[in-house]
């Protein structure tokens, strides 16, 4: 299930497990991040908890977490597109002319389906631009975040990619409200 996974991800000491909890309040699971290498609560912005790779994998079975996630600290960053599951059809049908076409295209790095199937995860590197993270569906996090991961590759976005100048462009198009001017 995580073979496809970039071993550039693989190698680096950010990841966790999760654990799915029900919020009654919201009528969904909540993904929990959970420490690895001890079963307690993870935290995004405490790399004390964080695990490498294959410790987060082992933990899977001796604690019976749910799957893994991916904590975010620079040059890494992510991008969370939620409730998109007929522009990810288009798209791979050869429509690109839609939110996942542009993310996906532009973005050019390793690109998976979210838990849900209907959302697609982004990781790039580079450097992220100043100002909000949220906006609608469309979510961007250079830290203090993770993802769960799937391992479920779209298109054969399979390596993170440096990707400064597109996720400008696309954070200021979509979350920013400055005037949009795409740099190469």
């Amino acid at each position: 299930m995580y073979e496809q996974i970039p071993d550039e991800l693989k190698k680096l000491k950010q990841w966790c497990a999760f654990q799915l909890v029900w919020d009654e309040e919201r009528g969904k699971n909540k993904k929990i991040p959970m420490n690895a290498n001890t079963g307690a609560y993870g935290n995004s912005v405490d790399e004390r908890t964080w695990a490498d790779f294959e410790t987060a994998l082992a933990s899977l079975e001796k604690y019976q977490f749910d799957g893994l996630g991916f904590y975010f600290k620079a040059p890494y960053f992510g991008v969370d597109i939620d409730d998109i599951k007929d522009d990810i059809q288009d798209y791979l049908y050869g429509n690109t002319e839609n939110i996942a076409g542009e993310f996906i295209q532009t973005l050019a790095s390793y690109t998976e389906y979210s838990v849900s199937g209907t959302g697609i995860h982004i990781i790039a590197k580079g450097d992220f631009p100043e100002g909000g993270r949220r906006k609608g569906n469309i979510e961007m996090y250079p830290d203090g975040r993770f993802f769960v991961m799937t391992g479920q590759v779209i298109d054969n976005y399979r390596q993170v990619n440096e990707a400064t100048s597109a996720i400008k462009y696309l954070h200021t198009k979509y979350i920013g409200t400055n005037e949009v001017r795409q740099t190469n």
